[in-house]
């Protein structure tokens, strides 16, 4: 994500992986992260985290967010990864 794109009030996605429980699995999680405040000087964004407390958050962690929602694709066992170029394009010819 760009920083000069950013503005107050805009949803943006972060894409993280967490452990599946009591167990050695993983998964992708897809959060919404809403700005509050951008600060170009410092090059630093306050915002709210999964509708958290806002913080401020410094350039290595808001280059990663997503301005467009990630498409998540399931497996057998419950997991989720992030759907590949040719499913995203199947899922729009539907």
């Amino acid at each position: 994500m760009d920083i000069k794109k950013a503005e107050a009030g805009m949803v943006v996605w972060d894409v993280l992986r967490r452990k599946m429980g009591n167990t050695t699995m993983s998964t992708t999680v897809v959060v919404s992260v809403k700005i509050l405040e951008v600060d170009l000087e410092s090059r630093k964004v306050m915002a709210s985290w999964n509708h958290n407390a806002p913080r401020w958050q410094p350039e290595r962690v808001w280059k990663k967010w997503k301005a467009v929602k990630p498409v998540l694709v399931g497996n057998i066992c419950g997991a989720q990864r992030l759907a590949a170029k040719e499913e995203r394009a199947a899922m729009a010819a539907e």
